[in-house]
């Protein structure tokens, strides 16, 4: 089994494609700062920094990854 944590920032749904690329590219060229690495890396944390579509392609694979999961053991709330 692999699991991992992972964080994302996220903007509001139908938040315009213009905005979402700007802060994008704000938050992708912070991450890639030497200190903001150096802090990230103490934590041992690795920085992606990646697309926005990449970022929703992700969610989308972690999502049905962890549902056949949940399915597969049927887990269900309580």
């Amino acid at each position: 089994m692999v699991s991992a944590t992972w964080f994302a920032l996220l903007a509001p749904p139908k938040t315009p494609g213009e905005i979402v690329a700007k802060l994008n590219a704000a938050i992708v060229e912070a991450l890639r700062q030497p200190e903001v690495q150096r802090r990230l890396a103490e934590m041992y944390a690795e920085v992606i920094g990646n697309s926005p579509a990449e970022a929703a392609a992700f969610i989308r694979d972690e999502k049905r990854r962890w549902s056949e999961v949940i399915r597969a053991a049927n887990i269900k709330p309580e």
